[in-house]
């Protein structure tokens, strides 16, 4: 998007899709990414629809990728979605049935969450569904992830505009996390890392500096005791500032993101987050909302989003445009339908030009 509008896209590959190619059901994931999740790779990392969703490529524990299992899991998953089947994807707001063209290169975007330590207890995240048994396990590292991504560079599978995103669990906590950026700094790979920035760390300042590595910090609250409820750890200073130094670094590329749920989408929170974010000379917000439900297992389902949530998020929306702060929906979960988007949209329009008549007047 041009640079004048008051919306933003996150750092994404600039993936083929578009274009004059067949026309069938995709999506931009399994056409040109890879997820490395746990003991498996995966074409996505996206829960959706009661559970559905990161439909498994392989079992992997590392070293080199099966390029040929890649292409031949894709193909299935391409004809099983153009019929009447249920599938993995079925469901998910991201399949779409439009033209496509096929890459000259296997990997367009790399996810990397093979394993999920922590050092908060947010109360929406998917691990608090863990046992202390689970936890623990997934708490340590299968796989060296840097020599993963080195050996996709190495078979020459990663097109030269490919994007990266590191999530967890809290990804500079891996025990390969600086091989990791490295690896990816190197090569010229744009990445996203989804930071709760409670320490700061050098390389991503590094990445900042270089215009390559893009933060993405949840914070999902305006004051302090609404962080401490909602992440588990008296930390809402410290963030603030690590963000801060961050954002001095490489404004641009700092997003500070707002998950709404029950218990934070209250008119004086979203004042009081965008206030700190005009403080802190934040110049992107993200916004996305808490939809999963637990019953013994991750099980996330889109609900009608309540009528008061509108408000509040376009109100954010409104306060955030109107002091200059960029507003983007979470890109990363298919976290509102096409439907509620367009209505959030329009409702804020509505706002935007109520406010400029009162203004002239």
């Amino acid at each position: 998007m041009n640079s004048t509008t008051p919306f933003f896209r996150m750092s994404r590959a600039d993936y083929p899709g578009e274009g004059d190619g067949c026309v069938y059901y995709s999506c931009n994931e399994i056409e040109g990414a890879v997820t490395f999740i746990n003991s498996s790779i995966t074409m996505c990392g996206h829960v959706h629809s009661t559970n559905k969703g990161m439909p498994v490529i392989c079992e992997y524990k590392g070293g080199i990728i099966p390029a040929e299992r890649v292409i031949e899991a894709r193909e299935e998953l391409r004809r099983m979605n153009q019929t009447d089947a249920d599938t993995p994807c079925k469901g998910c707001q991201f399949l779409k049935k439009r033209s496509w063209l096929r890459s000259s290169y296997l990997f367009n975007h790399i996810t990397v969450g093979h394993y999920t330590p922590c050092n908060l207890r947010c109360n929406y995240c998917y691990r608090t569904a863990y046992t202390k048994e689970e936890s623990n396990r997934l708490s340590v590292a299968p796989y060296n992830a840097a020599i993963s991504i080195k050996n996709i560079i190495a078979q020459r599978l990663l097109a030269p505009t490919a994007t990266a995103w590191l999530t967890g669990g809290e990804p500079t906590l891996f025990v390969d996390f600086e091989q990791i950026i490295n690896v990816l700094l190197n090569n010229n790979v744009r990445t996203t890392i989804g930071t709760n920035c409670t320490k700061l760390n050098d390389l991503i300042k590094k990445g900042l500096n270089s215009n390559l590595i893009e933060v993405l910090c949840s914070i999902d609250a305006g004051t302090r005791s609404k962080y401490h409820e909602i992440k588990g750890k008296d930390l809402y200073d410290v963030v603030w500032n690590n963000v801060e130094q961050y954002a001095s670094i490489n404004r641009d590329a700092v997003i500070v993101k707002y998950i709404f749920m029950d218990g934070n989408a209250t008119e004086s929170e979203a004042l009081a987050f965008i206030n700190t974010c005009k403080s802190r000379n934040i110049g992107k917000i993200s916004i996305s909302r808490d939809i999963r439900k637990y019953q013994g297992v991750l099980s996330p389902e889109l609900e009608e989003m309540p009528e008061y949530m509108y408000n509040t998020i376009v109100l954010m929306m409104h306060e955030a445009i109107i002091n200059g702060i960029k507003v983007n929906f979470d890109v990363n979960w298919p976290v509102f339908t096409d439907n509620e988007i367009m209505k959030i949209k329009l409702l804020f329009h509505e706002k935007l030009t109520f406010h400029s008549i009162k203004k002239k007047t």
